[in-house]
């Protein structure tokens, strides 16, 4: 089984707790067996190895005008550069780590254009809330129905904690 990560960033750019856990989780992986690449966005399409581990970046726009362009559908370019990586690989599930302009809806639906699944994992609250607080107007705690878990397989990105922060936020 081949299982490709797709996480905000990855080495050697400075990392996160996301990606130390994207790490770790495909190194587990390849050592069980797994055909496993991280494939990440990037300012440039590559290809390398980080310790033993296959790495793609794919090139993304550096247009962003605003939060529209970071969290809506998505880079188109980063897309169609993802969508080459899916021809050379061919793989049997896609494991989003991140909703960003380059990990986004688009790239989730090229996908499952394909019939490859798609598994998001939710690590950072900035997937539902634009603050990333999960604080209505920085004080009030929000709380997300569990059904927003499941709108990724549902092929919509989870809706944001709170409208009217967003709408404020991005305003």
């Amino acid at each position: 089984m081949k299982i490709v990560h797709i996480p905000f960033c990855f080495a050697p750019d400075p990392v996160g707790g996301t990606e130390v856990y994207v790490d770790a989780l495909a190194r587990e992986q390849q050592a069980r067996g797994l055909d496993v690449l991280v494939a990440a966005p990037g300012e440039k399409t590559l290809r390398y190895s980080e310790r033993g581990l296959r790495v793609r970046r794919f090139a993304t726009s550096s247009r962003l005008r605003d939060l529209r362009d970071l969290y809506g559908e998505g880079d188109t370019q980063a897309c169609r550069e993802f969508a080459g990586i899916l021809d050379d690989e061919a793989p049997d599930i896609i494991h989003l780590h991140a909703f960003t302009s380059g990990v986004s809806v688009r790239v989730m639906r090229e996908a499952q254009r394909r019939g490859i699944p798609v598994v998001f994992t939710y690590h950072t609250p900035t997937v539902s809330c634009v603050r990333g607080t999960l604080l209505r107007w920085g004080t009030v705690v929000m709380r997300a129905p569990a059904a927003r878990s499941t709108a990724w397989a549902r092929g919509s990105p989870p809706a944001p904690c709170s409208a009217g922060c967003t709408r404020t936020w991005a305003s």
